[in-house]
């Protein structure tokens, strides 16, 4: 196998497998949302296959050293009606799945889809308990109300776990805290996940956006922040449904008091740990340093293993800026 031939050349942590990959399926998408531009990137020919996703599962099981997870997302991968295909024949494959959506689409025979596909976990995107801001921030009159609506379905079936997954930004700063205590006591949902905001996907803003941030993404009080995160960590320390660890928080509250002092303490450690394939197939390890290969043409495991993957590794570590992949999507504890 190809990966035997550099075996010689590269370290043990060269050759660690990955724990957690994302499918980004789509580009599609219904809403507006302040954050992310992915609605603008119509999808195109290049668009990977149903046959093509459902190899690409069955690679990355050839590929897992003992567990993965497989985390879906787009645009909105609901749009897609073959990601039922792809989650079944992963879960058949002994990999773990969640799904990431906005809920706005789903009704009782989505909800049964979702139900009989295996899913492990639907992460819902819910940003405030005000209407208003949620809505806002998704750029579409109603997703709140699709969002309860879709939770109320749930409580009434036995399905996959439900994870409320919201972004810290500026407008809901005082609605973390509350957001927790309303999961907690809430029978359907198991947790909470919350992620930094970034500069927006698919626009063309330099690093300093959030300096001459005109969508109200970015905290204007840095004060205010740590107000709010100091409260998520002791509650999350009284045992609370808070998803992200201690450390997790505290790494949000140092990003949000200066996003270009990097959050790691050595390099970044997403080098062998996860790796995200887009929906024309291009294979990263890292947004900032370009494609490792494409699905399409080549083998998963080959990719992985391949000298292009080492020679971006090396420079990973060697970078020390805060990324998505770093903060949020695979983002692990030092210690």
């Amino acid at each position: 196998m190809l990966h035997k031939k550099i075996i010689g050349s590269a370290s043990k942590l060269m050759l660690n497998k990955p724990k957690k990959c994302v499918f980004s399926i789509t580009n599609t998408c219904s809403m507006r949302c302040k954050m992310c531009y992915n609605w603008r990137m119509k999808d195109s020919l290049l668009t990977l296959s149903k046959k093509h996703w459902i190899k690409t599962v069955k690679d990355l099981s050839k590929l897992k050293e003992s567990e993965i997870l497989l985390n879906i997302i787009g645009g909105e991968p609901l749009e897609i009606p073959y990601v039922f295909d792809i989650i079944n024949i992963a879960s058949k494959n002994n990999i773990k799945t969640s799904l990431t959506t906005n809920a706005y689409n789903i009704d009782k025979n989505l909800v049964d889809k979702i139900r009989l596909s295996g899913l492990d976990t639907l992460c819902i995107s819910l940003d405030s308990l005000d209407p208003n801001i949620h809505d806002y921030y998704r750029g579409k009159k109603g997703v709140f109300k699709k969002v309860m609506s879709t939770i109320d379905m749930f409580s009434k079936i036995k399905g996959p776990e439900i994870i409320i997954q919201t972004i810290i930004m500026d407008k809901n700063l005082n609605d973390l805290p509350k957001i927790v205590k309303w999961a907690n006591n809430h029978k359907t949902i198991n947790g909470v996940f919350f992620m930094a905001v970034m500069k927006p996907h698919f626009t063309n803003l330099d690093d300093n956006w959030y300096k001459k941030d005109k969508l109200k993404l970015w905290p204007t009080i840095t004060q205010k922040v740590s107000k709010s995160i100091k409260e998520l960590i002791d509650m999350k320390k009284n045992k609370s449904k808070i998803v992200n660890s201690i450390d997790h928080l505290k790494v949000f509250e140092k990003y949000y008091k200066n996003p270009e002092n990097f959050i790691k303490s050595k390099y970044c450690d997403v080098i062998d740990f996860g790796i995200y394939i887009d929906s024309i197939g291009d294979v990263f390890i890292c947004n900032e340093l370009g494609k490792i290969g494409n699905v399409k043409t080549q083998n998963l495991e080959n990719i992985w293993f391949s000298y292009e993957t080492l020679k971006v590794k090396k420079n990973m570590k060697k970078c020390s800026k805060n990324c998505e992949f770093l903060i949020n999507c695979f983002y692990r504890d030092e210690n």
